[in-house]
Formats: structure tokens, sequence, C-alpha cells
């Protein structure tokens, strides 16, 4: 039918060497491995930005020195529940500031965890807590947070403020409650820090959503102005405290 070599194999002879029946590069060909290659970073580039463990280290890692001086609010919380430390995280965004969460050597979850922090709170405990690795000094202001034991600041934060009451810069309190008691446990931090706040936000548990508390919250963050404006001087918020007293 095609005669003396017409048939298909002949006609496949006499194309350029190295080209397919549909002209595409063969494979093994310079080009085509440099393609692979490609390929290949582009792989393993997405797949580390995309790793957990690389997001959980960025989300996590402490934040340098110098962002002190950005920021200049610094948020120090105890959460036993959860619940204190969403309303940091709310005013966190709110501010943005940094974040320091107290932490203990000893585990305070399940009955006996609360039993022993109703025990702490009726005697005036002060347990061992955590150092913060943070430079106090270098923030204009610091947000204290707290839950509510028993008409009380939780005795976390207590022993933090025995450790830290010389070296604190002006500061502003906030805490979660479920039934009574923020007004006293806010005096009783003010007692043992030796000066009144500038600022108090009190939200109730069931309150947490932040459609609950908006006014609140915003009467908290104007009340805080002047001390979160960069570069203001001390001295210049102790003054707007003292004239809020």
């Amino acid at each position: 039918m095609y005669g003396k070599n017409r048939g298909p194999d002949a006609r496949r002879k006499k194309l350029i060497p190295g080209k397919s029946w549909h002209s595409r590069p063969a494979i093994g060909t310079p080009c085509d491995k440099w393609k692979a290659a490609r390929t290949l970073v582009c792989v393993v580039m997405l797949t580390a930005v995309n790793s957990p463990a690389l997001q959980f280290a960025t989300m996590d890692s402490p934040l340098p020195t110098s962002s002190c001086g950005m920021n200049r609010v610094l948020i120090v919380y105890y959460s036993r529940s959860g619940a204190t430390r969403a309303l940091a995280a709310e005013l966190a965004a709110k501010l943005g500031a940094d974040m320091a969460a107290i932490k203990e050597p000893r585990s305070r979850i399940g009955v006996s965890g609360f039993l022993r922090s109703m025990l702490e709170t009726v005697r005036g405990t002060l347990p061992p807590i955590e150092p913060l690795h943070v430079d106090l000094p270098a923030y204009a202001l610091v947000l204290l947070g707290t839950p509510v034991w028993a008409g009380r600041a939780a005795s976390p934060i207590r022993s933090f403020l025995r450790m830290t009451a010389r070296s604190l810069p002006p500061t502003a309190y906030f805490c979660t409650y479920g039934g009574s008691g923020h007004d006293t446990a806010f005096q009783d931090m003010a007692r043992r820090q030796g000066q009144r706040p500038l600022a108090t936000l009190a939200v109730r548990r069931r309150e947490l959503p932040p459609e609950r508390h908006a006014d609140a919250l915003e009467a908290f963050l104007t009340r805080m102005a002047p001390a979160r404006q960069r570069g203001a001087p001390v001295e210049a918020a102790r003054h707007h405290r003292a004239h809020q007293e």
C-alpha cells in the first residue's frame, strides 16, 4: 500500500533525532531536566512555607527587643480557663500590643487545680511563677489582666505584682469575672502595686463576645490614650492618672 520503504516506520525514521511523533522533546533532554528541576524547587519552597512547624515557630517566637520601642504597649495576663486570654487577645489586636502570659510550674487543670486556686485566694498565698523575659521599663504602658477569684485578683497576678511593682511603668487593669468582685480585685492590685491604674475594664464571662462589651472597651481605650502616644514621657502619663483620680 505504501510502496517500498513508505510505511509508517519509514516515516518515523525521517524525523529529526531526539523528536517524538508529535515533535515533543524527548525524555532526558537538557530542556526536560531543567523543567523538572525547577518544578522540584518550587514544590520544596511551597512545602516549607506552608509547614505547620514553621508557622508554629513564627507565631510563638518571642518578639525582638527592638519591637518594644515600636509598640510601647505590653499586655501581661494570667488565664486559667481561657476567658482572660480571649479578652487580652482582643485588646492586643486593638492596640497593636505585645502579649506575655504569666505561667506557673504547676498546673491548675481540673477540680484539684480549682480548689487550690480558691484556697490560695482565701489564704493570700503567693505561688511561684515563671519569670517573664521582658524589659518592662521599655514600655510606655502595661495592661494587667486577671480573672477574679473570690473577689480578688488571681494569685499568679499577685505574685507578679510583688516581683515587679517597682519596675512597672503606668498601668491599666482588665479582668473577667462571673458574678461580682471586680472592684475589690482592682483595689487589691492597686494596693500591691503602690499606685492606681490609668483605667480599668471588667467584663463578665457571658459578655465576652466583642459586640457585648464594645462600649466599655472603647471607653477603656480612650482613658489610656495619653500614655499610648508614642514617645509620651512617663511623667505626663502619671499626671493624667492623678487628674483622673
